[in-house]
């Protein structure tokens, strides 16, 4: 309870002025105890409507328990994201598209458009982050990329409350451009999260006070400003994925990176390969999968492919777009 008061409260201190027409509690099959409890606490508030909504499938698909997804470009010591938050850095221009399973934010800044693709493909456990770089101005740009998760513990309300415990668990493996989570994985648990990147990395953290600073936060991250990850490696406390990657661009110049969020279970039989070396092998499958841009390509021509066929058995033709709109995606 005191948990969740204070993100609510921290939620409504946020804002200066608000409208206070009404206020929405979008959630993804929160307990409904939890919910009343929210709508308990703003009622005490000024809004004169309350609206509980359940997120959408784009939503609830990218919403893991507990995690959260960032991606930073730093330019010459200006910080900025391709959604806006969580710098708050103004942007020349802004743009989210929600589809049939897939977002797409776009920002564009100083000449740099950053377009960050982000779906689940189906058939796997991980979400494919492919952000695309394009340099529209005149002269060459040195950039910083940093792609940033916090890894849950597996039990979101757990990890949120019993932190005598949970402070005391967090383990990683790095190799290469992966970063494997496998906190319990050693003693009662037969799967791991990988966060990883298709291209080499410069820099990389594992723990948050690294990445983010003691009493920092993701709207300010030490990383980013100083331009480079420590090298950190998680033991306990709050284990994360960060890769930092330097990109230089010519005028003219486009390209992509992929970040990928997976979710791996072995056989208890086969969850080692050496003591203490978790069985990388699915995992080694997974990012092979999502290599290259034609892979994710067709991954997401697959996921349309899908929503086109689950919709298709029911179509309106009315000659009135945002009805049809309505009628054939939404209603469905």
């Amino acid at each position: 309870g005191g948990v969740l008061e204070k993100y609510v409260n921290d939620i409504l201190n946020e804002f200066d002025n608000p409208d206070y027409t009404r206020i929405f509690v979008t959630h993804t099959k929160f307990p409904p105890e939890l919910v009343e409890a929210v709508k308990a606490r703003l009622k005490q508030t000024p809004f004169k409507e309350i609206i509980e909504t359940p997120a959408s499938c784009t939503i609830t698909s990218h919403c893991g328990p507990n995690t959260l997804g960032i991606l930073y470009i730093n330019d010459g010591g200006t910080i900025w994201n391709p959604g806006w938050q969580p710098t708050k850095t103004e942007l020349d221009a802004y743009s989210c598209r929600h589809g049939l399973g897939y977002t797409i934010l776009e920002g564009k800044n100083d000449g740099v458009t950053a377009r960050q693709e982000l779906f689940v493909p189906k058939g796997d456990a991980c979400e494919l982050d492919r952000l695309t770089l394009r340099n529209d101005s005149g002269t060459e740009k040195e950039l910083d990329i940093f792609s940033y998760v916090e890894f849950c513990l597996w039990d979101a309300m757990d990890d949120s409350s019993n932190f005598q415990r949970n402070f005391s668990t967090g383990e990683v493996e790095v190799v290469g451009s992966a970063i494997y989570h496998k906190t319990e994985y050693r003693e009662r648990r037969n799967h791991y999260a990988v966060f990883w990147a298709n291209c080499p990395v410069d820099s990389f953290d594992t723990t948050r006070d690294a990445f983010c600073g003691v009493y920092g936060g993701p709207a300010d991250p030490q990383a980013v400003r100083a331009g480079h990850c420590s090298g950190s490696i998680a033991h306990g406390w709050a284990p994360v994925g960060a890769l930092h990657i330097h990109v230089k661009l010519a005028p003219g110049e486009c390209r992509s990176i992929l970040f990928g969020l997976g979710y791996i279970e072995n056989p208890q039989e086969e969850k080692f390969v050496a003591p203490g070396v978790i069985n990388k092998a699915r995992a080694h499958a997974m990012m092979e999968r999502y290599a290259t841009d034609a892979q994710v390509d067709a991954a997401r021509a697959a996921l349309a492919a899908h929503w086109k066929d689950l919709l298709s058995t029911y179509q309106l033709h009315s000659g009135e777009e945002k009805l049809d709109r309505m009628v054939n995606i939404w209603h469905q």
